[in-house]
């Protein structure tokens, strides 16, 4: 009778170690599953090509730019107020590509805006935009300005999410 109850016994430890050790495990997987999906953002580094608060172009617009011709158009565009007009920057297509946010015209000083991140993701590159404007009531230079900033990374063929 003690052999039988010695064995009912271990029995129910072993049962009740499964209890435990097979949750145990799932949520380990989960956690090691979901570590390496955050592992997969990726921030990239980036190169400013231009920056500055006056240029042509007066919408508030995005680019994505992967190729010469889009890349002169709007170099061409933005400094249409500047003669002559200089040579775009140099750059390889095939391994860069150029992101440019304008924040459009303003009639005053005080504005700007900055490209702070650009993060490489499983499906996508989200680029980190800030914004600044004057408070109001503030002394800002009364001139037309249009921000903009415009910078050089690795080429990346996904979708671009422009976050702000």
């Amino acid at each position: 009778m003690q052999m039988r109850s010695g064995i009912k016994f271990e029995r129910e430890i072993v049962l009740n170690m499964k209890k435990v050790i097979i949750p145990l495990v799932l949520i380990s997987i989960l956690l090691v599953s979901g570590c390496v999906t955050q592992l997969s953002d990726q921030e990239l580094t980036f190169e400013t090509i231009s920056k500055g608060s006056s240029s042509g172009h007066d919408e508030r617009k995005d680019y994505v730019i992967k190729d010469l011709s889009e890349w002169g158009d709007l170099w061409s565009k933005m400094h249409s107020i500047v003669l002559p007009t200089p040579n775009p920057p140099n750059v390889n297509f095939e391994d860069e590509m150029i992101i440019a946010v304008f924040q459009g015209r303003h009639f005053t000083g005080g504005y700007a805006i900055e490209i702070t991140q650009i993060v490489e993701k499983e499906n996508s590159v989200e680029i980190f935009v800030k914004e600044i404007s004057p408070p109001p009531d503030s002394m800002v230079t009364q001139a037309f300005t249009q921000p903009y900033h415009i910078v050089k990374v690795k080429r990346v063929d996904k979708e671009v999410v422009f976050i702000r």
